[in-house]
């Protein structure tokens, strides 16, 4: 007797438990990427951030260091102005150094013909008889001029990051009797423009004795944004030969 072929034409696919589950898979998965990506974004750009605070400080270090190794003495209780704590002169060697604390406003640019002037984070600035540290001209503007933007050098200015002083001081602690060369030390801190998310040290959320950024539990802006530093240079006067 003859058997007839059985068909074996029976369709197959995933059920609808199957394709769930692959789904949910494969949404954890584009998550975790997706988490990875934004942490790594936010590593690089802190890191760029710390780059720029340091490009910044070396800067400003060379400078001063230039500045101060020339002068063959320092008076500070005549070339050093603290501006009310919201920003500082120091006068030295035909330039003066302007400052603002935090992103204030204390120290400010007049324009001298119409031309819009920026504002000073830290400004050297051309000032040949140490007028802006005068007890009459402590407080007051500074000219600029756009036809001689060489007079005025924002030191701050990376093209990059906004970046702010938090605090500078100067002192003179020791004077060689021998060559009566003083050695200075300068101490500045320099932070991302954040605002309220730079903490001071010995205040309530800062115990420390250095400036922080504002832990993320308690962040009131991006603090994955920001970034601050301390720096101290010690510079001899008068050895520059």
């Amino acid at each position: 007797m003859n058997q007839k072929p059985t068909s074996t034409n029976k369709s197959e696919g995933f059920t609808l438990i199957e394709l769930l589950l692959a789904m949910a898979f494969v949404a954890t998965l584009l998550l975790a990427i997706a988490v990875t990506v934004i942490q790594m974004s936010l590593v690089y750009t802190h890191g760029l951030m710390l780059t720029s605070i340091n490009k910044a400080a070396r800067t400003i270090s060379s400078s001063l260091t230039s500045d101060i190794q020339n002068s063959s003495s320092i008076d500070l209780t005549k070339q050093l102005v603290d501006n009310s704590g919201n920003g500082g002169r120091l006068c030295l060697n035909g330039y003066t150094y302007v400052w603002n604390l935090n992103g204030s406003n204390q120290n400010q640019y007049a324009s001298v013909d119409g031309t819009i002037v920026p504002p000073i984070s830290l400004a050297k600035v051309a000032d040949p008889g140490a007028s802006y540290c005068s007890p009459s001209n402590r407080n007051s503007t500074i000219p600029y001029s756009s036809s001689s933007p060489q007079n005025d050098v924002e030191l701050l200015d990376d093209g990059s990051h906004d970046l702010v002083l938090q605090k500078v001081t100067v002192t003179k602690p020791i004077t060689d009797p021998a060559t009566q060369e003083s050695l200075y030390i300068i101490y500045f801190v320099l932070s991302t423009n954040s605002g309220s998310d730079i903490l001071k040290p010995g205040t309530t959320n800062n115990p420390n004795s250095y400036y922080i950024c504002t832990p993320p539990s308690i962040a009131v802006g991006d603090a994955n944004r920001c970034a601050v530093q301390e720096f101290t240079i010690a510079v001899r006067a008068g050895s520059g030969g």
